[in-house]
């Protein structure tokens, strides 16, 4: 069975256009569309799409989408890709095609230099993942005039989104005031000079890749580092303002400690070290019945360890649970109750680290083990019988560092 590619189709000419092209070149299509039900032509392009695909055999699934709270655009594009990936398991594909053009890309890269943004790449990629889904842009290369003439010259219907007419969002300002200044031959020489812009940053960007694979660095590391926007952007994963950069470099140079978070991962430094971490509150439970090996992305049980990582169990300490440290944990040791917490701060264990300490429990719900830290008295023995090991760290730390 041929490959099967959804299809985001608005009914406007350009996702009109992408649907005839790609019909036509005997792709094995479904057509996706989203009605936002916020202006009455939106029924109308519903039914521009509908009529098309009802006419070619290509099966259509449309979302209605109810208000939608905050940011419009935001909360549009995540109801949107959510939907677009629940009908591509239905259909066993990853595979998207979306209608953005040439005056798309511009536009974008206009917005961006407008705001100042400092990003790894300007304008819209041809092809990107998102949510999952593999994002195919096949139309980069046209203007919308153009779509819009292969739409009256295949005698295709398409509908003007009456929205795009207004001065209403940033994008239509640029739109109206700036690009619709611009030829096409104007058009192709910037998109050409952007896009050779993006493959001189393409081999930096590599380069920094395949130079910075770590998540942790010493301080000293990061102040050697010359182009510290770009090092920034690149383990943050994200696109970041030059405010934003300048904050983040203010904060790493004068505050002691601190953790921000920036939309994918945590940046966090503490102890003369800076962290890159995707998951830092990371929740685990698993019950343990025997003491055969046992392997987790947090610990492993094993056949022997050191001292500090292991202890005595009992036939009624089963069934043992491990699950990540928690705010209050103490555990009972041999110069008395301590408190967990305590212990982290005591030996500098960094905070990513803290949230997925792993702790073990018996029966009883009491903690008889925390691994680099010590067992419970009453499950200490020369012949211990259960021993594990922390699985903690990150690219450049070394297995029991804290």
């Amino acid at each position: 069975m041929n490959k099967v590619y959804l299809a985001a189709i608005s009914g406007g000419a350009d996702s009109m256009a992408l649907l005839d092209m790609a019909y036509k070149a005997g792709l094995n299509i479904v057509a996706v569309h989203v009605n936002y039900q916020k202006r009455q032509s939106a029924w109308r392009d519903q039914k521009i799409v509908a009529d098309y695909c009802l006419k070619h055999d290509i099966p259509l699934y449309v979302n209605y989408a109810a208000s939608l709270n905050g940011n419009f655009q935001s909360a549009a594009r995540d109801l949107r890709y959510a939907f677009f990936k629940k009908i591509a398991a239905i259909y066993h594909t990853d595979y998207l095609l979306v209608a953005h053009q040439l005056d798309d890309y511009l536009e974008n890269v206009l917005m961006m230099l407008e705001r100042g943004s400092s990003a790894l790449y300007f304008g819209i990629k041809k092809r990107v993942r998102i949510y999952g889904l593999k994002v195919y842009r096949p139309l980069l290369k046209y203007t919308k005039k153009d779509l819009e003439q292969y739409c009256i010259s295949h005698n295709i219907a398409y509908g003007i989104d009456e929205s795009n007419l207004t001065y209403d969002y940033a994008r239509n300002a640029i739109r109206h005031n700036e690009l619709s200044k611009f030829a096409k031959k104007d058009k192709e020489a910037l998109f050409a000079f952007v896009e050779s812009i993006n493959t001189q940053r393409s081999a930096i960007i590599a380069d920094y890749l395949k130079k910075y694979q770590k998540d942790v660095y010493e301080l000293k590391e990061f102040s050697e580092i010359k182009d510290k926007d770009l090092f920034l952007r690149i383990k943050l994963s994200r696109k970041l303002s030059k405010k934003e950069l300048t904050e983040i470099k203010n904060e790493l140079k004068e505050a002691k400690s601190f953790k921000r978070y920036c939309q994918k991962r945590w940046l966090i430094k503490e102890y003369d070290k800076i962290y890159f971490i995707d998951e830092l509150y990371d929740d685990y439970r698993y019950v343990i019945n025997d003491l055969k090996p046992f392997s987790t992305p947090y610990f492993r049980i094993t056949t022997q360890s050191d001292r500090f990582r292991c202890c005595k169990v009992e036939k009624s300490d089963f069934p043992l649970v491990i699950r990540n440290f928690q705010k209050g944990d103490v555990i009972k040791m041999r110069y008395g109750k301590k408190k967990i917490s305590r212990y982290f701060i005591d030996q500098k264990i960094p905070l990513y680290k803290r949230h997925r300490w792993p702790i073990v429990l018996n029966s009883q719900n009491e903690i008889i083990l925390v691994p680099g830290i010590g067992c419970n008295i009453d499950h200490y023995s020369i012949n211990p019988n259960f021993f594990m090991i922390e699985l903690l760290n990150m690219r450049g730390e070394s297995e029991h560092a804290c």
